[in-house]
Order: C-alpha cells, then sequence, then structure tokens
C-alpha cells in the first residue's frame, strides 16, 4: 500500500514539473525566442557626437515642420513602397532566430538595453509578399502612403550657438537598381539641413543641404556654390524649392532614378562607369506635418528606429565578384547607427562640413 502511494506520490511530482516547465517555456517563446544564439558578441554603440546636443521637443517639432522637404519620385513602380518601420516587420521575422514577428512584440524586446544592443547582428527580413510587389501595385502603394504620411522621419540636434541639424530620413521596403545586382531589402534616405535661427519657435533659415549618395556626399545652398568630394554635375549645386513655397523653406529632394538616393539638386552625376540621373519628373510628397520626430520615445515607429541595430532586410544582390560593379552591397541599418548621417562623419569638421569640402565644381552648366 506504500508503495502504491509512493507511486502515485513520484507522478504527482512529475505532472506537477512537467506543467510548471510547459508554462515556463509558454511565456519565453513570445519575446525570448529572439534571444541570439550566441551572446558573446561585441556590442555597437549608436553613432551619438550629437546625442548630448538635443533640443526640447517642441522646439525640434517646430524645425521639423518648418523646414520639411518636398519629396519627388519617379512614378515607374522601382521605388519603395514607402512605408512605416512597423509595416515592415508586421508578419516578417528575424533571419537569425527565424521568428516570426510583429512590431509590438519587437518592440518590448528592444525596450530592455541588452537586447537592444544585442539586436546589431540581426536580419530583419520582411514578409514575402513586399519583395514580390509588382511595380504598378508599388506606384498605387507609394500614392497611398503619401495620403497616410507614411515613412519620414525627423531630429534636430544643437550643433553651435543658433545653428541646428535638421536631418530628414525617408524609408523604402525595397531598393531596386536597374540590374537585379545591386537590389537589397531596406533602404534609409537623409537629406541632412543646416538651418540657423535665433528664435526657432518662431523663424528660421535653411543655410545648405547635405545629400548622401552611395557613400560620399554634396552640399548644396540657395545661391549654387555647392561642393562635392569628386564626380561631375551637370547642374549647379543650388537648393530648388516647390513654385508655391515664396519663402524658400521646404527644399525639393529627388529621388535618383534607378539607384534610390536623394539629391537636392537635378540633374545627371557622373562617377566612374555609373551614371545616375534624378531629373525632377514625378509625384510629389508634401512631407510637412507628416514628419515623426525620432526624439518622441511615446512614437512606435521611432521608437523601433532608435533601438534596432541591426539591419533592416536580408536579402541582397551584390557583392562578392561583382563588388568591382555594384559596391558591398548589404542590407542598411537606421540612421542612428550610420555615422555618415547621424553624426556627419565624412567630414573633419562635423559642425559645419562645407568648410571641409572645398573642391571647385567641375563641368557645371
Amino acid at each position: 500500500m506504500n508503495f502504491v502511494r509512493l507511486l502515485i506520490y513520484a507522478f504527482g511530482l512529475t505532472f506537477v514539473w512537467s506543467s510548471l516547465t510547459a508554462c515556463s517555456h509558454t511565456r519565453k517563446t513570445e519575446t525570448d525566442a529572439l534571444r541570439p544564439k550566441r551572446t558573446n558578441m561585441t556590442v555597437e554603440k549608436p553613432h551619438a557626437p550629437f546625442i548630448q546636443h538635443a533640443v526640447d521637443l517642441e522646439v525640434s517639432d517646430a524645425l521639423l515642420q518648418r523646414h520639411a522637404p518636398c519629396f519627388v519620385l519617379h512614378d515607374d513602380g522601382r521605388h519603395g513602397p514607402i512605408l512605416n518601420p512597423s509595416d515592415f516587420v508586421a508578419g516578417g521575422s528575424i533571419q537569425e532566430v527565424g521568428a516570426e514577428l510583429d512590431p509590438e512584440t519587437l518592440d518590448q524586446w528592444l525596450s530592455e538595453p541588452s537586447h537592444s544592443e544585442l539586436s546589431h547582428t540581426y536580419h530583419l527580413q520582411p514578409q514575402k509578399s513586399i519583395y514580390k510587389m509588382s511595380p504598378k501595385k508599388i506606384a498605387q502603394a507609394n500614392k497611398q502612403a503619401f495620403a497616410d504620411g507614411k515613412g519620414v522621419f525627423g531630429i534636430v540636434r544643437r550643433i553651435d550657438e543658433n545653428v541646428y541639424s535638421v536631418k530628414y530620413f525617408f524609408f523604402l521596403a525595397i531598393s531596386r537598381t536597374f540590374l537585379p545586382l545591386g537590389s537589397h531589402e531596406g533602404d534609409w534616405l537623409c537629406i541632412d539641413l543646416q538651418v540657423e535661427s535665433d528664435d526657432p519657435l518662431n523663424r528660421s533659415d535653411i543655410v545648405y543641404a547635405i545629400d548622401h549618395y552611395h557613400g560620399k556626399q554634396f552640399i548644396a545652398n540657395r545661391d549654387g556654390g555647392g561642393a562635392y568630394p569628386g564626380g561631375e554635375w551637370t547642374v549647379e549645386g543650388r537648393l530648388r524649392f516647390a513654385d508655391d513655397d515664396s519663402a524658400g523653406q521646404h527644399p525639393i529632394a529627388y529621388l535618383e532614378e534607378g539607384a534610390n538616393e536623394l539629391h537636392t539638386c537635378p540633374g545627371v552625376y557622373r562617377d566612374g562607369p555609373m551614371r545616375l540621373q534624378h531629373q525632377g519628373r514625378g509625384s510629389s510628397y508634401r512631407t510637412a506635418s507628416h514628419v515623426q520626430n525620432l526624439d518622441d520615445a511615446s512614437n512606435l515607429e521611432c521608437r523601433l528606429i532608435m533601438r534596432y541595430r541591426g539591419h533592416w532586410g536580408a536579402t541582397a544582390k551584390g557583392g562578392g565578384i561583382f563588388k568591382p560593379i555594384t559596391g558591398n552591397v548589404t542590407n542598411p541599418k537606421a540612421p542612428p547607427f550610420q555615422g555618415k548621417m547621424w553624426d556627419r562623419s565624412f567630414a573633419a569638421n562635423p559642425f559645419d562640413p562645407i568648410s571641409d569640402m572645398h573642391l571647385p565644381a567641375q563641368d557645371m552648366e
């Protein structure tokens, strides 16, 4: 009899232990599935020389809306779709762990600082339906994104007395080139404005704009005295504004045809064998009132950008034996983790890059 009781007691303990283990496992799967398989990795820190120069949210909102650019892209359906990060994450996965994602779960996991630090080796893979969109559907999705105010973000940093860096970032789900080589998932585009103001809540003026294209930079100002580190432009480096923008507060940013970079000057740029053009034809996206402030911690989209340190995308076509043609094609990281965008790492004097970029213009017409 005692033996039977002992068996029953042992069986009961086994059942309770199994139940607790199962419950514990169930609780872990939602977010712990995102944990990296290796934890002895180097922790990547954000590029952050401007972090100590943050401004009040009210000031940054005022500057971001006052100078929000007009985004012009071609209507051929090769560029985009324009998305918010949460749209890119939804239904996708992290390639390294295979976990299916939703934006809220990823946001919850990244809220732990150690998780954010370890995410730098990850590749976010969007759902296949995004990558397989036809040009017609991409063009339709872009027009809807214009109406919904998606995919445009900004941040402001004080870099000197009465001088501000006012940056805008655009997010595209796919970067498609004319050839399959060089295409990749995810694309972050940047326009960085040097702005002066002694009363930023009420007035400010653009001094010049910095374009980022293929690892290089070009500076355009109001007078056409542009500067660049190399190559040949067929147009002057002068900012353009919409016809109804008589005050010259909202510069036009043209999306390059076939290679996905932003330029404040339409025309043709030659860089070795590459002939990259952005003639200014296409649909206009007026981003004023749509810019999401990256310093707004209450915004899910902005939290994902600021906390996720890995790659936006998992598929890239190029590099390897094609590197002489395509360069090193990778899926980009978010702007805080790209020094050239975030901290002006391309310049010896990041607070006034034009002072370093003194090469004379070539072959201007």
